[in-house]
């Protein structure tokens, strides 16, 4: 086991290990294809009945060449949509992306299309989102196709409210999480596995149904928690990485020991609600009570939005550009894509990049070897879950 820490300029090995600082370049590589990109409808019903849809964009690896595109919260960018998918390398890893709270399943494109540029095939959905005080009402501040829109400022404030709603509330907040992200992640995943099972889908046979990951932002970062193992009666044994974006540990910070997938936490060190939470629930805990592998990083200067296509919101061209020119945006894509590359393609080749030292982040630890007892607590789990598929 080994735990590497950057902070600034300075690094402290846990214990004693030689490695040398390297500074990656400034430029992105990202050439192995261009960006696909679609639109499905799914009819989803939920636990009490009520019929919705769930809107999901898909980005995906394809041969066609790109032209100008502008998604519905106004980022533009270089995709092809509706192109064919790309077949010389498929299957494909699947990743999906759950949004915070009153976002969309755009909310990252700059890192969802990264992905789909490095061979992997991901789905943002829309999650239906509801409002206090009554949470009866839908609401969000964009959606794929537009619609359901509330201001910014308004946004703020009903966020704040469910915050505190939910804050004062643990069972009521695990019920929210449930049923608006938890259960329709099964669902979609279900959807999106019989797709590439039908000779007639678009995803035919693409798909490496045993590659399966998650990166989520803010409340979908949280709601991945519960999917690996933090929501016990909810959890998707299918999922084999999780990345996640600015994501508070609450309400389920206590069953955190629990998850036994590789688990990559990133924030930003100007995000205040980092350093402390509702019932101490600290976003690091993610990190700290998590299983190996794992690893935490926290960026320089990073924000709650830094993970979140306002972070090019300064760029004046496309998401594309961004990705060449913002060094932030170019950690997330190159770290978040090292992780998923050596646990979903089992790749080694990408712990080239997990050990290296890039200067946008703050503190970066790592511990990706278990220690004794890591090792007999993942054994232990394993034989429950064998003994419980038995019974």
């Amino acid at each position: 086991m080994w735990e590497l820490i950057v902070k600034t300029k300075t690094f402290i090995p846990s214990i004693l290990f030689v490695f040398f600082l390297i500074i990656v370049g400034n430029v992105l590589a990202e050439a192995t294809f261009n960006v696909g990109y679609r639109i499905y409808d799914f009819d989803y019903v939920d636990k009490d009945g009520a019929a919705q849809t769930l809107t999901t964009a898909f980005w995906y690896p394809t041969d066609r060449q790109p032209s100008l595109y502008t998604y519905a919260d106004g980022s533009t960018s270089q995709i092809a949509v509706d192109a064919p998918l790309a077949s010389k390398a498929k299957p494909y890893p699947f990743v999906l992306f759950l949004h915070g709270y009153l976002g969309s399943g755009l909310n990252t494109a700059y890192f969802t299309e990264f992905l789909a540029s490095q061979g992997y095939i991901v789905a943002g959905p829309d999650y239906i989102e509801t409002v206090p005080p009554a949470f009866e009402e839908q609401a969000a501040m964009v959606r794929i196709k537009g619609g359901y829109i509330v201001r910014p400022i308004i946004g703020i404030r009903l966020g704040l409210q469910f915050v505190n709603i939910m804050d004062a509330d643990r069972k009521g907040c695990m019920q929210y999480i449930s049923k608006y992200r938890l259960s329709p992640s099964s669902f979609l995943i279900d959807k999106v596995l019989e797709l590439n099972k039908k000779s007639a889908s678009f995803f035919y046979q693409t798909i490496d149904e045993n590659a399966i990951g998650t990166c989520g932002h803010s409340l979908g970062g949280t709601a991945e928690l519960g999917l690996v193992g933090g929501y016990p009666a909810k959890k998707e044994d299918r999922i084999k990485a999780a990345l996640l974006f600015s994501a508070p540990t609450y309400p389920f910070e206590d069953n955190i020991p629990n998850i036994v997938i590789p688990m990559m936490v990133m924030l930003g060190d100007n995000d205040e609600s980092n350093l402390k939470g509702p019932n101490n629930a600290a976003r690091t805990l993610a990190y700290d009570r998590a299983n190996f592998p794992k690893y935490l990083l926290i960026m320089k200067n990073g924000s709650h939005l830094s993970f979140v296509n306002n972070a090019c919101s300064k760029e004046r061209d496309t998401l594309f550009a961004c990705r060449q020119s913002n060094p932030q945006v170019q950690g997330i894509c190159r770290y978040g894509l090292a992780f998923f590359n050596r646990y979903l393609k089992n790749d080694v080749s990408a712990e080239k990049q997990l050990t290296k030292l890039d200067p946008v982040w703050t503190l970066y630890k790592k511990d990706s070897a278990p220690t004794k007892r890591q090792g007999i607590m993942r054994t232990v789990i394993r034989k429950l879950r064998r003994v419980a598929r038995f019974q």
